[in-house]
């Protein structure tokens, strides 16, 4: 592989030659083992291999598609560009510029990909969906795409015999963390975010899984961003998905509050929402408030739903008591849980990601 001090030795290809060529997609195990950076660019050359082309970049092999102008021998230039969807190498023309993509806001300076995480709709049900009981296999998809939904699908917990490691290993596979464990070199080969990018590469760009896939991702990256903004503040944030076998996906948000005004001890917050044909959208919001006393909220939009909560209340206490927590109070609302605004009072708040 040439790096960006050897850029110039070569003669670049001729533009006519680039027309056409697609930006390759790869994932970021793949990029890392590579040894590649974002901003970085590379030098690939054309072989032949039987009846087709390919284009060999440290000696390994990408399919080349959109371009019959290219021979063998050819020497091409990509520009590496990390974003939501994995990393692309897009095609470098005779100036030296990436020739699909804008990737940055010009009246902000901040990337476009970062602008479309922060203001992605708060309410957004995409991970639920996708978990729902039996979507997965459901799914008509490609032979190459099979190995992925199995990974997806593996994920699944047992509603009835969740434990505590089950939820742990939820928030280590939750996509929160990819990046990390990769730069550490132990890559998770369970991360859900890696999954679903190596889903991505196997479906068609123009089908409906696709733009679900994608949407999905999305979301994670959002969640990503979530949390290291709430570290900004001295807070903790993590946003997850439970999947089940048994029952229908559980979104969790756990959050740390800083100490506020008259408070000793920062509050641990809980939240919790699923969404069900039989029960509708549930949302709980458990505060505990100390080491043992708990303040819980419950929207449900459907009566009935509110009417078996509030005869079980009593037997909830019964099981919290059981762990040493006292139920303070428990609130039971007939509506939809309003929406919460996250606090970015400016862009400078979530830019500095470096940490």
């Amino acid at each position: 592989m040439y790096g960006p001090e050897q850029v110039n030795v070569v003669q670049r290809p001729s533009p006519i030659f680039l027309e056409g060529t697609t930006p390759i997609r790869i994932t970021e195990e793949v990029a890392l083992q590579l040894g590649l950076k974002d901003g970085q660019t590379v030098r690939a050359v054309i072989e032949n291999r039987g009846d087709l082309l390919r284009l060999v970049l440290n000696q390994r092999e990408f399919d080349l598609k959109g371009n019959n102008r290219l021979k063998a021998g050819d020497k091409l230039e990509f520009k590496v560009s990390f974003g939501l969807n994995g990393v692309m190498l897009r095609p470098v023309n005779a100036q030296g510029t990436a020739i699909t993509g804008a990737n940055a806001n010009s009246s902000s300076g901040i990337p476009t990909a970062l602008l479309a995480l922060l203001h992605r709709p708060k309410e957004a049900k995409v991970l639920l969906d996708l978990f729902k009981p039996n979507n997965l296999k459901e799914m008509s998809v490609p032979i190459g795409a099979r190995e992925w939904i199995q990974k997806l699908d593996k994920m699944k917990n047992s509603m009835e015999r969740l434990s505590a490691g089950d939820v742990r290993k939820s928030v280590q596979n939750s996509g929160l963390f990819g990046e990390s464990s990769l730069l550490k070199g132990a890559p998770n080969s369970s991360d859900l975010k890696q999954i679903l990018r190596g889903l991505l590469l196997n479906l068609p760009d123009n089908s409906k899984i696709f733009k679900a896939v994608e949407q999905a991702i999305t979301e994670v990256e959002g969640r990503q961003i979530d949390s290291l903004n709430s570290q900004s503040s001295r807070e903790l944030s993590l946003q997850f998905v439970i999947p089940f076998n048994d029952a229908h996906a559980v979104d969790v948000e756990i959050m740390k509050e800083n100490h506020t005004e008259g408070s000793e001890q920062a509050h641990w917050v809980v939240n919790l929402h699923t969404e069900s044909p039989e029960l509708g959208d549930i949302w709980l919001k458990s505060k505990l408030l100390g080491n043992d006393n708990l303040e819980m909220t419950m929207w449900a939009p459907r009566s009935e739903v509110v009417e078996s909560a509030t005869l079980m209340k009593t037997e909830l206490e019964y099981e919290l008591n059981k762990f040493s927590l006292n139920l303070d109070s428990f609130s039971i609302l007939n509506a939809k849980r309003p929406i919460e605004t996250k606090n970015l009072n400016n862009l400078g708040e979530v830019i500095d990601i470096s940490t």
